[in-house]
């Protein structure tokens, strides 16, 4: 993760397990050899989401800002859950359709991906701000811009501070 980044990790693992998904679907109407590559495949697509699964908790800790942090990650868990809920439902749907839902959502998902910042390297956006400011792949800058009379006076104070200093030794 630390040589890809998070946001390519993420899509990487999203695109194997959906492309995967795909083809079990390929090879599983192929006989006994189809059925054994399809079952190699499935467990391919199972690495590859389980990958993502990994990966989505430490990219959406750095991508949402600290003051609501909380309040994210507790959003993010419950549609988790009820995924988790609703996806033994997707057997209903029936063998190809299953596999045809679970890898076009992958897919989708790890492309759309590709449009969130890289969080690697990177300090965590503090406010919704930071947030707001930040292009895809910027540093976030919370410096500001001080005009030349400014630094002039700031020059001015500091010299006066160590004249006094100086003449009262």
């Amino acid at each position: 993760m630390d040589s890809l980044g998070r946001r390519k990790c993420m899509c990487l693992s999203m695109i194997t397990g959906g492309f995967s998904c795909f083809l079990v679907i390929a090879f599983s109407q192929s006989g006994e050899f189809g059925k054994s590559v399809s079952v190699v495949f499935a467990l391919i697509g199972k690495m590859g989401l389980s990958a993502a699964f990994s990966v989505v908790y430490i990219y959406s800790c750095e991508l949402i800002p600290t003051v609501v942090r909380n309040s994210g990650i507790g959003f993010c868990s419950i549609c988790a859950r009820i995924a988790g809920i609703l996806a033994p439902m997707a057997t209903s749907l029936g063998f190809f359709n299953m596999y045809a839902l679970f890898g076009f959502t992958s897919v989708i998902s790890g492309v759309l991906n590709l449009k969130l910042p890289e969080t690697f390297g990177m300090t965590s956006p503090e406010s919704i701000d930071d947030v707001e400011n930040r292009t895809t792949n910027k540093q976030p800058t919370s410096t500001t811009m001080v005009d030349s009379e400014t630094v002039h006076d700031m020059e001015e104070r500091i010299s006066m501070l160590q004249n006094t200093d100086t003449s009262v030794t």
